[in-house]
């Protein structure tokens, strides 16, 4: 249920994380589950850690609940490496995903053309989905999410798994169509979403994808998506508009903006920031200085983000996360290359959906929406449960030695 909710349901995501959460505490404490140390503990405890410091440095004020509470989903590594048994199952819900987010990328390719809001049609609610800027005969593709922009985002990781399982090596053609064509859905829905910072992402991946696999390969995979990307352009004029706004001056004033208050709030708190949870009372006075700012609830990147709250001690614990998945992703991906070559398409598209998540936040801050973050723990904890197996596999092979 929590996979498959991942690229269709928030709630549905949450209330099977709450009830694996539970379950996890359960078979940690009465079952014959033990926590195993993973490559991850230590990043992610400086990275709280910090955390809890810059709150403690800014002071924390009525806020500061709400946005510790927002990182309970961060539990979504803990469950999976608690409850994945081995790289068979872990494939298995790898492949319940990319199923799942063809499907809602399928059904978002219709709603760009009809306008369907299924899921609030059925349950009796006022429908969210909007008619497209440039084209009005077309709608926005949100998929069953409220925003264009967080179902895109969410789609990175499937789509780096659904790329690694198509493009991967030791497979033949008839195994690979599946994972192609659920690519090519999920690709097709990103762009109809308009979400800008997402086609940067999804073209930094197919960029990242040249890292791993074979130079003919990643060729016929460039290839493809530029004839894909081009024939989208071409047939809807809208997309060409938003092509052309991201390097427009005026279009993106207001972002100017947003970005220069933030610099200006950073400077003034270099070390820690104003305090994780005290970002909205405290960025008011700077985006009053900077009333050509669109929006105020968040800084629209990552990494601005991260600084504005907790300072140079807080970018620093984020990147050495983040650093270190993607160390530990990329060796794990390098070993199984020539063995077991089967978990090179999990491992391989593990590692590029979070070079995507991260490149995503460079435009709009994911790591504050749960149902980015969600896929994005999973994949983390995906590489954790397939290095195990593997060094698991290793152990018994010296042991039969």
């Amino acid at each position: 249920m929590f996979v498959a909710s991942l690229p269709l349901s928030i709630s549905g995501a949450e209330i099977a994380l709450g009830l694996l959460l539970a379950l996890t505490g359960l078979a940690l404490a009465y079952g014959d589950r033990r926590w195993v140390r993973t490559p991850f503990d230590r990043p992610v405890l400086v990275f709280l850690g910090v955390m809890v410091v810059s709150t403690l440095a800014g002071g924390p004020t009525a806020g500061t609940l709400d946005a510790y509470r927002g990182l309970w989903v961060m539990g979504t590594y803990a469950v999976t490496v608690v409850l994945v048994n081995d790289a068979e199952h872990a494939k298995r819900l790898v492949r319940l995903l990319m199923v799942t987010a063809a499907a809602v990328a399928a059904y978002g390719v219709v709603q760009h053309f009809t306008g369907v809001d299924l899921y609030r049609t059925l349950a009796g609610r006022e429908i969210e989905i909007k008619p497209y800027e440039h084209d009005p005969s077309r709608f926005v593709v949100i998929g069953f999410f409220p925003s264009y922009l967080t179902f895109a985002h969410s789609m990175m990781i499937p789509l780096g798994f659904a790329l690694g399982a198509a493009f991967g090596p030791g497979r033949a053609f008839p195994q690979r169509l599946p994972a192609a064509v659920g690519a090519l859905l999920m690709g097709v829905a990103v762009v109809l979403s308009t979400a800008r910072g997402a086609w940067l992402a999804a073209g930094t991946m197919l960029i990242a994808a040249g890292l791993l696999v074979r130079r003919r390969v990643w060729m016929a995979l460039l290839a493809a998506a530029c004839v894909v990307a081009g024939t989208l352009f071409l047939a809807v004029p809208g997309l060409r508009t938003e092509g052309r706004s991201m390097l427009d001056s005026v279009a993106n004033a207001g972002r100017v903006e947003i970005y220069a208050a933030n610099l200006e709030l950073i400077r003034d708190h270099p070390l820690f920031g104003v305090g994780f949870g005290n970002y909205r009372r405290a960025a008011r006075a700077y985006y009053d200085r900077h009333p050509g700012a669109d929006r105020r609830s968040h800084a629209h990147n990552t990494f601005l983000q991260v600084a504005a709250e907790a300072g140079a001690a807080g970018l620093a614990a984020f990147c050495y996360l983040f650093g270190s998945i993607l160390v530990e992703g990329w060796r794990l991906v390098k070993r199984v290359a020539t063995g077991p070559r089967e978990l090179w398409a999990p491992a391989a598209g593990a590692w590029l959906g979070v070079v995507a998540f991260l490149v995503g936040g460079l435009t709009q801050h994911t790591f504050g929406d749960s149902e980015c973050v969600m896929p994005l723990w999973f994949a983390a904890a995906i590489l954790v449960v397939l290095q195990r197996d593997v060094a698991a596999g290793a152990s018994v092979a010296r042991l039969t030695r």
